[in-house]
């Protein structure tokens, strides 16, 4: 293969990952609604029906949040899913 050839495959830088952002806001909103209700990690993730170490993963920004999820945050927290992602 030819030098021109081979550097029409070499990876490209990709761009900043827009989900990491959405998992970074959702973190926060997460942190801010739960301390304006006074709760603890475990409360909050009890009160959605979630495991308490995957909730402190949402809060911590490192894993996804599927549409299930994200639906039982809600109605725990008692919001809509806009204040969850409000900066």
């Amino acid at each position: 293969m030819g030098t021109e050839l081979r550097s029409f495959y070499l990876p490209t830088v990709p761009p900043k990952d827009p989900g990491h952002r959405l998992q970074i806001r959702l973190a926060a909103g997460l942190r801010r609604e739960r301390s304006r209700q006074g709760w603890t990690q475990e409360r909050a993730a009890e009160l959605a029906g979630l495991n308490p170490r995957h909730y402190q993963k949402l809060e911590n920004g490192t894993v996804n949040v599927t549409l299930r999820t994200l639906e039982r945050l809600c109605r725990a927290y008692g919001v809509d899913v806009g204040r969850l992602f409000r900066t």
